[in-house]
């Protein structure tokens, strides 16, 4: 049963690592897409598979995607954003909710 499991998680590896590739592709075409939260979104997926397989030797690329996901998240959901969110209102900033 664990290799069933094993298997679906390689299989969703590659296809979140070709996720990735299209996305760099049309963030190549269109750098404002750089910002999206998906971004950060698809790269702690990929960690969470990597982590899931339990393979050391995915180590490095996982680090690099943990940056690249924080990078993305942060910049998108900055106190800002999320304070806009929760008041509703884009004139509010964090501390005036």
């Amino acid at each position: 049963m664990a290799w069933v499991v094993r298997n679906l998680i390689s299989t969703q590896v590659a296809w979140l690592r070709e996720a990735d590739a299209e996305f760099g592709r049309a963030v190549a075409a269109s750098p404002g897409l750089r910002d999206l939260a998906n971004l950060g979104f698809l790269q702690l997926d990929l960690v969470r598979a990597y982590c899931a397989l339990g393979d050391a030797s995915s180590v490095d690329d996982a680090e690099r995607r943990l940056a690249a996901a924080r990078a993305a998240l942060v910049k998108r959901y900055d106190a800002v954003y999320e304070s806009r969110c929760l008041c509703g209102n884009q004139n509010f900033t964090a501390r005036s909710c």
